[in-house]
C-alpha cells in the first residue's frame, strides 16, 4: 500500500510538471519595454510554482529512502520512478532559468533598440541642420553663424557619451542571436557620429576661416584709408608732426598693425581660402606701405640732421665754457701752507679725474664734428662754424691737460714727505711702549698662570709681526724720499737707522721670552699629571682592600664586571705614565725649568704603581673562586627544588575518579621514572664538580659539603615514594574499569527507554506514511536491542564474575551495581513490546482518511488549472495604440467577469470536502500541495486582479485619450506655425515698394521671426511630451519639430540676407548712380524665377533669369561648358555650391551697371560740356532736359546751390563740381 501510494504521488507530480512545462511560452519575450516588464512579472510567479514543485520532489526523495529500507523487494521500481521525477524537475528548472535569461537578454535588446533609434534621430537632425548653413560677408553675421554652430557642436559633445554607452549592451547581449547585427548597428552609429563630428569640424573650420577673412578684410580697408590719408598729408608740411620721434612712433605703431594684417592675410592664404583675392590685397597693401614709409623716413632724416647740427654747436659752446672755468684752477701751484697739502692733494685727484673723464667727451665731439663736416647735408655756413669751434676746443683742452699734470706731480712729492714723518712718530711711540716690558722675568707659579702668560705673549708676538711689516713700508717710504732729493737725506737716514736698531732688540726679547714660557708650561703640566695618577691609585687601592667577594652568583658576577673595568682603567693609566717618562728624562738631561723636584716625584709614583698591580691580580683570583662555588650551589639547588616538588606529588591522595583519569595518571607516573633517572645522573655530575672544588681549596668548603649531602638523601627518599604510588594506581584502575562499563550500559538503556516511552512520536504522526515509517523504525529498534544484549550484557556479566573471584576491596559496591543493571534491562524489553501493539492500531485509523484526500486532490487540480489560465489572461500586458483597441479589451473583460459564478461553486465544494477531512484529523494532503486556504487566497487574489485589470484598462483608456489630445494639440500648433512660415516667406519674397520701405518692412518682419521662436519652443515642448510617452505617429499632421525648426532657421537666414541685399542696393543707389527702377527690375526677375521661394537660384534658373534681363548667353548642349556663363559664376558662385543667393546676384548686376561710370574727371568734363561757356553750374531745367528723369531728380536733390569765389550766388544754379567731389569721396 505505501509503495502504491508513493507511485501515485510521483505520477501526480509528473503530471503537474508536464502542465507547467507546457504553460511556459518559449520564444515570447515582448517587443517593447512595457510588454517585457509585464512578462517578467508573470515569470516570477511561474518560478515560485516551479520552486514549490522542487520541494515536493525533495519530499518524495526522502520517502523513497524510507521505502527502500522497509520494502527491499521494490527498491528498483521506487528509484526508477524517483529518478524520473528528479530528471523532470531538473529539466523544468533549467527551462525556467533559461527562459529568465532569455527575458533579461530580450529586455537589454529592446532597450538597446530604443536608445539606438533615439541616437539615429538625433544624428539625422544634426545632419539636416548642418546642411542649411551659408557663409556671411560681414564680421557680425560671420561671428553669429560661428556661435550658432558651436552651440550645436556642444550639444553633439553632450550627447556623445550617451551614444557611445551603447557599447555596454554588447557584454549583456553577447549570446543574443542578433549580436552581429547589434555590433554592426553600434559600429554604424559610431561611424555616423564620427562622420557628423568630422563634418561639424570641417564646417567650423570653414566658418572660422570666413570670420578670419571678414576681420582681415575690415582691417585691410582701415589700413588703406590711413595710408591714403597720410600720403595726402605729406603734401602739406603743416599737418606733419613737429618732432622726428613722433614720425618714428607713428611709423612703428602703424607698421606693427600692417605686419599683423599681412601675417593674417598670409595665414588665410596658407589655408587656401579666397587666396587670389587675398594675394591681390596683400600686394597692394605692401606696395602702398613701402612707398609711404620711404617718404616718411626721408622727411624724418631731414628733420634729424638739422636738429643735430644745432645741437652740436650748442655742445661746442658748453665745452668751451667748461675749459675756460678749469684753466685758472689748474694754473694755481702754490703750497706754502704744509698743513693744507693733504687737502689740496685730494682736491687735485678729483680735478684730474674730471679732466680725464672729459677726454672721452672731447674725442666724441671731435668725431661728431668730423662726421658733420663730411656729410653732404651740411651747408657751407654750418661747416665754417663747426671748424672754428673744433679748433678752439682742441687747443684749449690740450693746454688744460698739460697744466694739470704739472700741478699733480708737485703735490704728490709734497704729500709723500708728510706721510713719512707721521709714520715715523707713530712707530717710535710703539717702540717706547714695548721697551718698557724688557725687565719682566716672571714665568708663572702653576699651570694656570703659565698658560695665561703664554696667551699674553702670543698677542705680543702678533703685534711685533704686524709692526715688522709697517717698518718695511716705512723704510721704503724713507728710501723714496731720499731718492727724490727734495728733502734732507741725512735726517731721514738717521731716523731710519735708529728705528731699525730698536726693533731688532724687540724681536730678540720676544724669542727669549717664548723659550722660557714653553719650558715652564712643560714642567707644570708634568707635575699635574703625576698628581692626578697618585690620586687615582689611592682611590682604587681602597676598593681592592675589600673582602666582599659576593654572597650569591649575580653579586659575584657584578663584582667581576667591576674588577674587569678596573683592569681596563689600569692599562689606560699605565700608558699615560709611560708617556710621562721621556718628558721627565728630557727635563733632567737638559736641566730645564723644575729639574730639581721632578725626578723624586716620578720615582715615588712608580713604586706606588707596582704595589697596586699586585693587589689587582690577587683580587681577580679570589673572585673567580667565589664564582665557581656559587655556580655549583645554584645547580645543586635546582636539583633539590625539583626533588622537593616531585615529593609533594608522590604524597598526593588523588588516584583518579574516572577510568580516563587513572589511565592518564599511570602514563604520567611511568614517564616520571625517566625523570628520576635523569636527575640522578645530574646529581652524580654535581658531586664530581664539588669534589674538584674541595681539592682546589675553595673559600666555601664547609657550605659545599653540606649541600652535597642533602642532595643524596633527598633523591633516595623520592625513589621509595615512587614505588608505593605505582601499586595504588594499579588497584584503582581495575575498579574504575568495571564501573565505567556499567555506566555505559546503563546510559544506553536509559536513552532507549526515553525514546520508546516518548509521547512526541504520537503527535508527529500526520498520515499513513508516518505510521508505516514508525513501524519500520520500531522493528529496527527491537533488532538493535537483541544485538546489544549479545554484545554488552554478556561482557559485563563476565567482568563481574572475575572481580568476585579476585575478592576486590570494593566487592559490595560492584555486586549492587550489577543487580540494578539487570533490572533496568528487563523493564526496557517490556516497554518495547507495548509500543508494537499501539502502532498497529494507528495504521488502521489513517487508512480511512486516504480516499477523501484523493478526491480533494483531483478537484483542487482542476480548479487551479482554471485559475492559472485566468491569471495568465489577466496578466497579459495592455498594449494599445488607439482608443478603439482599449474599448475592445474592456468588452472582453466584462464577459470574463460574468463567467466567475461557476468557478465560485467549485470552490464551495472543495471547502465542504476539506471540512469533512478536518473533522477526523487535521493532516496535510499527501496527493496535492493545494490547500483550501491557498485556493481561497488565489480566489481573492484573482478577484483583486480582475478589479485591477478593470482599473488598468480604464487608465489605459485615459492615457490613449490624453495621447490623442497631444497629437491634436501638436497638429494644430504645427500646422498653424507652418502656415505662418509659408506666409512669412511669401511676404519676404514678394516685398514691393521703394528700397527704404522694403528695408523697413523687412526689419519688422525679421523681429516678428525672432518672436515666433517662442511658438517653436512650445511646439518642441509638446513634441518632447509625445516622445516621453512613446507617441511616434500622428495621423493629424505631416510636420515634425525638426523640419519646422529647419524651415524657421532658413527663414531667419533669408531675412538677414535680404536685409544685407537691400542695404547694398541703397548704398549702390547713393554712390554708383544705379536707379531704384533698375534695382527693382533685377529683384523682381530673380523672385519670378525663384519658384521654391528660398531666396536662391540654381545655375539653370540663373541662366534663364540673366537672359530675361538682357544678357546674351548662347544656348549650348547639355554637358558643354559655356565660358561666358562660367565667368559670371566665378563672381556669383566662386565655390560652386550649385546655387546663387539674391545678395550675390544683386552685387554682380550692380557692379556691371556701375562699370559704365567713369572717373571723377570724366563726370566733371561731362557736366562742363552740358554747362558750356565756362560755367561751373547748371540749372534744374538744364539737368532735366539732358538726363533721364530718375537720374536727373537724384542729381537735383543732392546738388547744393552754386556760390562763386567772391561769395555771390546764382539764382537757380546748382554746383555740380562740389557734387562730384562729394559723391566720389564716398
Amino acid at each position: 500500500h505505501e509503495v502504491k501510494q508513493y507511485f501515485r504521488d510521483c505520477d501526480d507530480l509528473l503530471e503537474r510538471m508536464q502542465d507547467k512545462n507546457a504553460s511556459l511560452a518559449v520564444g515570447v519575450y515582448g517587443d517593447d519595454i512595457p510588454s517585457v516588464q509585464t512578462l517578467s512579472l508573470k515569470h516570477q510567479k511561474y518560478e515560485a510554482d516551479v520552486a514549490h514543485l522542487e520541494d515536493k520532489a525533495a519530499a518524495l526523495r526522502h520517502r523513497a529512502d524510507l521505502l527502500s529500507k522497509s520494502h527491499p523487494d521494490s527498491v528498483d521500481e521506487i528509484w526508477e520512478k524517483q529518478n524520473l521525477v528528479d530528471d523532470r524537475a531538473g529539466r523544468l528548472k533549467d527551462k525556467c532559468r533559461n527562459h529568465r535569461d532569455k527575458m533579461n537578454e530580450n529586455y537589454d535588446f529592446v532597450k538597446f533598440k530604443q536608445e539606438r533609434d533615439d541616437a539615429n534621430a538625433f544624428i539625422t537632425t544634426m545632419n539636416e541642420l548642418l546642411a542649411n548653413q551659408e557663409l556671411a560677408n560681414d564680421v557680425h553675421t560671420a561671428e553669429a553663424h560661428l556661435d550658432r554652430h558651436r552651440d550645436l557642436q556642444a550639444e553633439i559633445d553632450a550627447r556623445t557619451p550617451q551614444i557611445l554607452k551603447l557599447e555596454d549592451f554588447i557584454d549583456n547581449l553577447r549570446d543574443h542571436p542578433a549580436i552581429e547585427d547589434i555590433e554592426q548597428m553600434i559600429q554604424q552609429l559610431k561611424d555616423m557620429l564620427q562622420k557628423l563630428k568630422e563634418d561639424f569640424n570641417e564646417r567650423e573650420d570653414l566658418l572660422q576661416k570666413n570670420v578670419d577673412f571678414t576681420r582681415v578684410d575690415r582691417e585691410y580697408d582701415q589700413l588703406m584709408q590711413w595710408i591714403h590719408g597720410k600720403d595726402e598729408s605729406l603734401k602739406d608740411e603743416s599737418s606733419l608732426p613737429n618732432k622726428h620721434e613722433d614720425i618714428d612712433r607713428m611709423v612703428n605703431n602703424q607698421e606693427n598693425k600692417i605686419i599683423q594684417a599681412l601675417t593674417a592675410i598670409q595665414d588665410m592664404m596658407s589655408q587656401d581660402f579666397k587666396a587670389p583675392e587675398l594675394e591681390k590685397k596683400e600686394k597692394h597693401l605692401q606696395t602702398s606701405w613701402v612707398e609711404l614709409r620711404a617718404k616718411l623716413f626721408a622727411k624724418r632724416d631731414e628733420m634729424i640732421h638739422d636738429k643735430s647740427v644745432v645741437s652740436t654747436i650748442g655742445d661746442a659752446e658748453e665745452i668751451e665754457n667748461w675749459i675756460a672755468e678749469r684753466i685758472p684752477q689748474a694754473e694755481d701751484t702754490s703750497i706754502e701752507d704744509k698743513a693744507t697739502i693733504q687737502r689740496k692733494n685730494e682736491k687735485q685727484k678729483a680735478f684730474d679725474a674730471e679732466v680725464l673723464a672729459n677726454q672721452d667727451r672731447i674725442d666724441a665731439f671731435t668725431t661728431l664734428v668730423s662726421a658733420k663736416l663730411d656729410s653732404k647735408k651740411t651747408t657751407e655756413e654750418q661747416k665754417q662754424i663747426l671748424q672754428e669751434k673744433l679748433r678752439k676746443i682742441t687747443e684749449s683742452f690740450s693746454y688744460l691737460v698739460q697744466v694739470t699734470k704739472t700741478k699733480t706731480a708737485t703735490l704728490k712729492r709734497a704729500n709723500r714727505q708728510r706721510l713719512y714723518y707721521t709714520a715715523y712718530r707713530d712707530f717710535e711711540f710703539w717702540l717706547t711702549h714695548v721697551e718698557a716690558q724688557f725687565g719682566q722675568t716672571d714665568c708663572g707659579r702653576d699651570l694656570k698662570t703659565v698658560t695665561h702668560e703664554r696667551k699674553k705673549h702670543e698677542y705680543f708676538e702678533e703685534d711685533v709681526e704686524i709692526h715688522s711689516q709697517r717698518l718695511k713700508d716705512l723704510n721704503d717710504l724713507a728710501q723714496e724720499c731720499i731718492e727724490s732729493k727734495q728733502f734732507d737725506p741725512d735726517e731721514i737716514i738717521s731716523k731710519r737707522e735708529n728705528v731699525n736698531g730698536r726693533f731688532e732688540k724687540v724681536e730678540s726679547f720676544t724669542k727669549d721670552r717664548r723659550v722660557k714660557l714653553d719650558e715652564a708650561y712643560t714642567f707644570f703640566k708634568i707635575l699635574s699629571q703625576i698628581t692626578m695618577e697618585e690620586t687615582w691609585l689611592k682611590e682604587k687601592t681602597i676598593l681592592l682592600a675589600s673582602i666582599d667577594f659576593g654572597r650569591d652568583l649575580p653579586q659575584t658576577e657584578n663584582l667581576m664586571k667591576k674588577h674587569k673595568r678596573l683592569i681596563q682603567e689600569t692599562e689606560n693609566h699605565a700608558d699615560e705614565i709611560e708617556k710621562v717618562r721621556p718628558v721627565i728624562e728630557d727635563i733632567l738631561a737638559e736641566k730645564k725649568f723644575g729639574h730639581e723636584s721632578v725626578g723624586g716625584r716620578y720615582q715615588t709614583l712608580e713604586e706606588f704603581w707596582h704595589q697596586f698591580a699586585e693587589h689587582v691580580k690577587e683580587r681577580q683570583q679570589r673572585l673567580e673562586q667565589s664564582k665557581a662555588f656559587h655556580e655549583l650551589v645554584r645547580d645543586v639547588d635546582e636539583v633539590r627544588m625539583w626533588v622537593s616538588e616531585k615529593r609533594a606529588l608522590m604524597h598526593e591522595p588523588d588516584y583518579g575518579d574516572t577510568l580516563a583519569a587513572v589511565q592518564s595518571l599511570i602514563r604520567k607516573h611511568r614517564a616520571f621514572a625517566n625523570h628520576i633517572h635523569l636527575h640522578e645522573e645530574k646529581a652524580n655530575l654535581l658531586l664530581s664538580r664539588g669534589n674538584k672544588l674541595l681539592n682546589e681549596g675553595n673559600l666555601n668548603k664547609n657550605a659545599l659539603l653540606h649541600s652535597l649531602e642533602l642532595l643524596q638523601t633527598e633523591l633516595k627518599n623520592l625513589r621509595q615514594l615512587y614505588a608505593t604510588r605505582s601499586e595504588k594506581l594499579a588497584e584503582n584502575y581495575a575498579y574504575l574499569q568495571f564501573t565505567w562499563k556499567t555506566d555505559v550500559i546503563e546510559s544506553w538503556i536509559n536513552e532507549k527507554k526515553l525514546i520508546i516511552e516518548s509521547d512526541e512520536v504520537w503527535t508527529a504522526i500526520r498520515d499513513m506514511s508516518d505510521v508505516l515509517d514508525l513501524t519500520h523504525r520500531h522493528d529496527t529498534f527491537e533488532a538493535a536491542l537483541q544485538g546489544f544484549e549479545d554484545d554488552n550484557i554478556t561482557t559485563i556479566t563476565r567482568l563481574h564474575n572475575q572481580l568476585t573471584e579476585a575478592d576486590h576491596a570494593q566487592m559490595e559496591k560492584i555486586s549492587h551495581c550489577y543487580r540494578a543493571l539487570a533490572d533496568r534491562w528487563a523493564a526496557l524489553r517490556a516497554v518495547s513490546r507495548k509500543r508494537k501493539e499501539q502502532l498497529e492500531a494507528r495504521r488502521e485509523f489513517f487508512q480511512s482518511i486516504e480516499d477523501k484526500f484523493l478526491l480533494f486532490a483531483k478537484k483542487a487540480s482542476n480548479f487551479n488549472s482554471w485559475f492559472e489560465n485566468s491569471e495568465e489572461d489577466l496578466t497579459d500586458p495592455v498594449k494599445c495604440n488607439s482608443v478603439e483597441e482599449v474599448q475592445a479589451l474592456q468588452h472582453a473583460h466584462g464577459e470574463f467577469m460574468r463567467s466567475l459564478k461557476l468557478a465560485e461553486e467549485d470552490l464551495l465544494e472543495l471547502k465542504q470536502l476539506d471540512a469533512d477531512i478536518n473533522q477526523k484529523r487535521r493532516l496535510d494532503n499527501p496527493y496535492t500541495w493545494f490547500t483550501i486556504g491557498a485556493l481561497e487566497e488565489n480566489w481573492i487574489g484573482l478577484l483583486e486582479r480582475v478589479q485591477a485589470r478593470k482599473t488598468e484598462l480604464d487608465g489605459e483608456l485615459m492615457s490613449q485619450q490624453y495621447k490623442e489630445e497631444l497629437r491634436k494639440t501638436f497638429a494644430k500648433e504645427a500646422n498653424a506655425f507652418y502656415d505662418w512660415l509659408i506666409n512669412a516667406r511669401d511676404r519676404v519674397m514678394d516685398e514691393d515698394g521703394t528700397l527704404d520701405h522694403q528695408l523697413e518692412d523687412l526689419r519688422k518682419l525679421s523681429l516678428e521671426v525672432k518672436k515666433q521662436r517662442g511658438k517653436l519652443r512650445i511646439i518642441e515642448e509638446i513634441a518632447q511630451k509625445m516622445r516621453d510617452r512613446m507617441i511616434l505617429d500622428n495621423r493629424h499632421t505631416e510636420h515634425s519639430p525638426v523640419a519646422l525648426h529647419q524651415q524657421w532657421d532658413q527663414l531667419d537666414q533669408l531675412c538677414q540676407r535680404m536685409q544685407q541685399n537691400l542695404e547694398q542696393q541703397l548704398t549702390a543707389k547713393e554712390t554708383s548712380g544705379v536707379t531704384e527702377t533698375q534695382l527693382s527690375d533685377f529683384t523682381k526677375m530673380f523672385r519670378y524665377h525663384d519658384k521654391d521661394r528660398l531666396g536662391r537660384l540654381n545655375h539653370e534658373d540663373l541662366k534663364t533669369c540673366l537672359r530675361a534681363i538682357g544678357y546674351d548667353l548662347p544656348m549650348v548642349e547639355e554637358g558643354v561648358e559655356d565660358p561666358d556663363f562660367e565667368a559670371i559664376l566665378d563672381v556669383m558662385d566662386r565655390e560652386r555650391k550649385g546655387y546663387v543667393l539674391l545678395g550675390d546676384y544683386m552685387h554682380y548686376l550692380m557692379m556691371r551697371e556701375t562699370d559704365v561710370v567713369g572717373s571723377r574727371e570724366e563726370i566733371e568734363d561731362a557736366f562742363l560740356t552740358l554747362a558750356g561757356q565756362g560755367r561751373a553750374y547748371l540749372t534744374a531745367a538744364e539737368i532735366r532736359r539732358q538726363l533721364e528723369p530718375e537720374v536727373a531728380e537724384y542729381c537735383i536733390a543732392n546738388m547744393k546751390p552754386y556760390v562763386d569765389g567772391e561769395g555771390f550766388s546764382v539764382d537757380g544754379g546748382l554746383d555740380f563740381l562740389e557734387f562730384c567731389q562729394r559723391v566720389f569721396a564716398k
